[in-house]
């Protein structure tokens, strides 16, 4: 019930009403309202700096991959020029 209610902010059991009575207290004091807002910015900026990490990741896996394609690619070429200069052009 506890993850329900940090995923979805429903209360249904005795613990996450405590703690969602105890949140809404909190927001409503100054001191934490500042806090709180300033925690809220920092997780969304982590959290926005971890996807662009992961978006880095997929490119230089993406730039990686096409590497490795191309160097089968040529590979394959070099092989199919040994066999052209051993056997010549196949109709």
């Amino acid at each position: 019930k506890l993850y329900e209610y940090i995923e979805t902010g429903k209360s249904e059991s005795e613990l996450t009403k405590k703690i969602d009575a105890a949140v809404g207290k909190a927001r409503k004091i100054e001191e934490w309202r500042s806090i709180y807002m300033k925690e809220m910015v920092l997780w969304m900026d982590a959290r926005d700096e971890g996807r662009e990490e992961g978006r880095e990741e997929g490119r230089k896996e993406e730039r990686a991959n096409t590497e490795a394609e191309r160097k089968r690619a040529d590979e394959a070429e070099a092989e199919l020029a040994k066999y052209k200069a051993k056997f010549g052009e196949l109709s």
